[in-house]
């Protein structure tokens, strides 16, 4: 694919999947106010976004009172339940990307803010730079974004986090330009 018909592909293509992770105290009402900063992207639209429902919140009651948020919208919306309480986070991002469609991810847990140009952002940077792999935050794990296919082939977060197994592997293969900072792109 020449350069033109890979920035034209990325451009009209949504790439982004975002996810969302709740915990026992995440409310209604924080989870809409993430929702809707997802729904409300300056710029291309996510691919969807995925909740991952913490085990302590009503499922069913949660999907009936967000779906309708996603009607007037070519965001698909998808759920899925962490039905133990006593999991990681590593893990509830690897069952969030375990629904993925997109291309990348993006993390952020329910409260935390969320870019209102995320999706822009990063079709930018795909556009500038297609060897990337990973962006990583400043702290934590809200912001990060990764290839799905990395996340995928390295197993996820199973037997260390994915973004140590990145810069690993970006430093093995003496490309560390495979990671980026947030703070490179903001």
């Amino acid at each position: 694919m020449t350069d033109k018909k890979k920035k034209k592909f990325i451009k009209n293509t949504n790439i982004l999947d975002i996810v969302l992770i709740t915990n026992k105290e995440s409310t209604y009402s924080d989870i809409l106010v993430s929702v809707e900063t997802c729904l409300n992207q300056e710029g291309p639209e996510p691919n969807s976004v995925i909740i991952v429902v913490s085990a302590e919140l009503d499922f069913f009651e949660l999907v009936a009172q967000l779906r309708p948020e996603f009607k007037d919208s070519k965001v698909k919306p998808l759920f899925v339940k962490a039905f133990e309480s006593d999991i990681t986070l590593l893990e509830k991002i690897d069952i969030g990307v375990s629904k993925c469609q997109g291309v990348y991810y993006s993390v952020f847990n329910i409260g935390s803010d969320i870019p209102t140009n995320l999706v822009a952002i990063i079709h930018s940077m795909i556009q500038r730079e297609d060897k990337t792999v990973m962006i990583e935050p400043e702290e934590g794990v809200d912001g990060l974004t990764v290839q799905v296919h990395a996340h995928n082939f390295l197993a996820g977060n199973n037997g260390g986090a994915i973004s140590d197994k990145i810069k690993y592997m970006a430093k093995e293969e003496g490309n560390e330009g495979f990671v980026k900072q947030w703070i490179d792109q903001e």
